[in-house]
């Protein structure tokens, strides 16, 4: 075999080489280029959740619930205070849930607080918008206890005063026997 046949035979070699490490290079900078359009997140522009429906509910006088819903999957959390500075921040929770509530406790009775809803979807996190509650106060008060003038009959009135709420009460004669109140 000549030197010119043996190096002919090398450079086809090299060559052949350089071409099937060549294409092996490119397909790796396609697969890589097409990860990013297919993957966990089939939208390569994830949508930020929408915050929707914000309530609170079970206030007492020293804890309160926040509920609310978005439109996709998403974390939960609170930001809560007294002022719309906030200060306070309830854990994350990073269940992905579209119903979303969390308790606040450790609050101050007949206090308002001001408190916004986060929920992060896709890396998109989104704050509600500022809103406020106030806790119950420590006790109910009784006010407006009044018999009302009859001879030998008592009615009681009895009007309890609670954030919001304000009823009044009459007791009937079978109740009021039941009480054992004079009739």
């Amino acid at each position: 075999m000549s030197a010119f046949s043996t190096r002919r035979k090398s450079r086809v070699r090299e060559g052949a080489a350089w071409l099937v490490g060549a294409a092996l290079l490119g397909m790796n900078l396609v697969l890589a280029g097409c990860a990013g359009l297919v993957g966990a997140n089939s939208s390569p522009n994830p949508t930020a959740p929408a915050i929707m429906q914000v309530s609170t509910a079970n206030i007492t006088k020293n804890s309160a619930q926040i509920d609310w819903t978005t439109n996709v999957a998403a974390t939960s959390q609170v930001q809560y205070g007294t002022t719309s500075s906030y200060g306070s921040t309830t854990p994350l929770d990073s269940t992905m849930v579209t119903t979303h509530s969390v308790s606040l406790g450790a609050l101050t009775a007949n206090q308002t607080y001001h408190f916004r809803v986060v929920s992060t979807a896709d890396g998109q996190t989104v704050n509600g918008s500022d809103q406020t509650f106030t806790t119950a106060t420590n006790a109910a008060a009784i006010t407006g206890i009044s018999p009302n003038s009859g001879a030998r009959q008592a009615v009681f009135k009895l009007r309890f005063r609670v954030p919001i709420l304000f009823r009044e009460r009459q007791f009937s004669s079978a109740e009021r026997l039941a009480m054992q109140l004079p009739s």
